[in-house]
């Protein structure tokens, strides 16, 4: 569930109030994941952020060092969090979080402030800033991806060239981009100023191409240095996975690695994935 009340989401009404998996039952779920072979877990939930609130003495950093102390559990990484959650206090304990990945999903939605106001959302774009400042200054090779919804209702082509700039500074390692779709209960299917869709096909496309050039160059830095990969997916003689910052990175195999964590040799950008060669 989720405690939100945000004026484009249907959820909390179909879901109800946030409700958490008990620290425990979590930790044991993962333990017998590692038992089994596996590398890496993702902990998801609709509103991770809010882990904890509904329980006692409990909160997502607790329950991250827990989890930290699994032996053989070479990651921990995170979906979709609240930038409004990212408080200094929080970072400061996420940092030192020995097997966490170095990669946030930001459920952003928007780099302008009106916009943000009229979804009521929790944060505004000073406080973006300042969150991704912080994590970049406590993990240097940080990377960030997140989720962006274009032609929300009133969203003038002002509001959209400012959320545009907005997104391409943070140089995201990649943004999921949704058109807005109203939702029938919702408050923001009932607001004035509904946007046509050619135009939110045309902003779609425009932060596209942001993306585009955004991952290319989180890309590019990475180009001659070797990194840890741990393999996926085996397709076509080439094995494919992911850094702990969440670079998607291909290289020939003539076996199948998967759940092998590899060292890989960066050689090129190719779209949105490294080309490498394992050493």
């Amino acid at each position: 569930g989720c405690d939100g009340k945000c004026t484009y989401c249907i959820i909390r009404k179909a879901r109800g109030r946030v409700r958490s998996k008990p620290a425990l039952e979590v930790i044991e779920e993962a333990s017998a994941l590692v038992a089994s072979g596996y590398r890496e877990i993702v902990l998801t939930a609709i509103e991770l952020s809010a882990y904890g609130k509904d329980l006692e003495d409990a909160d997502l950093p607790s329950l991250l060092e827990e989890l930290s102390k699994i032996e053989g559990l070479e990651r921990i990484r995170l979906s979709s969090l609240d930038p409004a959650m990212l408080s200094p206090a929080v970072i400061n304990r996420l940092k030192n979080i020995r097997n966490l990945a170095h990669h946030f999903h930001l459920s952003l939605q928007s780099g302008c402030d009106r916009t943000l106001h009229a979804m009521k959302r929790k944060y505004n774009c000073e406080m973006v800033i300042e969150r991704v400042r912080l994590l970049r200054e406590a993990i240097p090779d940080v990377m960030f991806t997140a989720d962006v919804i274009v032609g929300f209702p009133g969203e003038s082509e002002q509001d959209f060239r400012e959320s545009a700039e907005f997104l391409e500074s943070l140089e995201l390692l990649f943004m999921h981009i949704f058109t807005f779709s109203p939702r029938p209960g919702t408050e923001a299917a009932d607001m004035p100023q509904q946007i046509d869709e050619s135009i939110k096909n045309k902003r779609s496309k425009e932060l596209a191409a942001i993306r585009e050039k955004s991952a290319a160059k989180c890309m590019e830095r990475y180009i001659g240095q070797t990194m840890p990969v741990i393999f996926e997916e085996y397709k076509d003689g080439y094995m494919i996975g992911h850094t702990a910052n969440f670079i998607e990175v291909k290289a020939r195999a003539q076996r199948d690695l998967r759940g092998a964590s590899v060292n890989v040799l960066f050689k090129e950008v190719d779209g949105y994935t490294v080309t490498g060669e394992i050493v």
